[in-house]
């Protein structure tokens, strides 16, 4: 949720190929992560604007798996 006040959400779903739980060092410092190959996702509102008359369209994307997997 970005805001109630006016109503502003933002999503994603994927769905995909995910690898077991590993432990490194990221941006803000260290953790626990989990890589996920995606094959198809869904975004909605990703630009945060307020809801209108209608709801937010979901945009799908099918992603090509990387060369070599």
């Amino acid at each position: 949720m970005v805001s109630f006040e006016p109503f502003i959400a933002r999503a994603i779903r994927v769905y995909g190929r995910a690898e077991q739980p590993f432990e490194r060092v990221g941006m803000v410092g260290p953790g626990t992560f989990i890589r996920i190959t995606p094959a198809v996702s869904w975004a909605w509102n990703m630009a945060g604007d307020p809801v209108g008359e209608t709801w937010y369209e979901p945009r799908r994307a099918e992603h090509t798996p990387p060369a070599g997997t």
